[in-house]
């Protein structure tokens, strides 16, 4: 539906009257296919609507390892905080009564791949959680054990070294779609798949 309509003169970043695109949509419900589509044909993972929500918080919410890797490697900002909305829901209402981060929405659904995939990408554990109070709020780590739990209280325990303050700096002045960029760059194949975290 997405190819037909685009083909036809569609714009893949049309918004609702809330302001949410298709990417948006797609997200929400862990569509990878067509996640990967709208990407590929211009569709903006930047764009938030008017709660604030973005297409990577939603593809968090999905519980989709893989639609949060297709958004990440566009080189979104992975810290953007809502209070997010359960959009297949009548009512439309928030599901936190103060703004949080992707990571801590990770956290909370019990989902390690995909908050060691937000790290992995530039989010900086500690500060979320020690400046964010929804994490004793919603006492999101209790249901967390074992190893999952030893390895966020890791990297809640140390700040980011050298190399994680590069890379972060790197990608800050990328485009959104940074691959071409970074593959027409005079470095060895080990560092370009480092800086697209890949």
């Amino acid at each position: 539906m997405a190819a037909c309509l685009v083909s036809h003169g569609a714009d893949p970043n049309q918004l609702t009257k809330d302001g949410s695109s298709a990417l948006l949509f797609a997200a929400a419900r862990g569509d990878d296919d067509t996640c990967e589509w709208l990407l590929a044909h211009g569709a903006n993972p930047t764009l938030t609507n008017d709660d604030g929500v973005t297409s990577l918080w939603n593809a968090v919410s999905s519980c989709r390892l893989i639609v949060v890797l297709q958004i990440l490697r566009t080189n979104v900002d992975p810290n953007v905080r809502c209070r997010g909305i359960r959009i297949h829901s009548d009512s439309l209402e928030h599901m936190y009564d103060i703004a949080v981060c992707p990571l801590l929405r990770a956290v909370h659904l019990r989902l390690p791949s995909i908050a060691q995939a937000l790290v992995s990408y530039g989010v900086f554990a500690n500060a979320e959680r020690h400046r964010n109070r929804a994490f004793d709020e919603y006492r999101v780590l209790e249901d967390w054990q074992g190893e999952n739990l030893r390895w966020f209280n890791s990297v809640c325990s140390q700040p980011p070294n050298l190399a994680w303050w590069s890379k972060r700096c790197i990608r800050r002045h990328l485009p959104i779609h940074p691959m071409e960029s970074v593959n027409s760059l005079n470095l060895s194949s080990a560092m370009k798949k480092y800086i697209l975290g890949l």
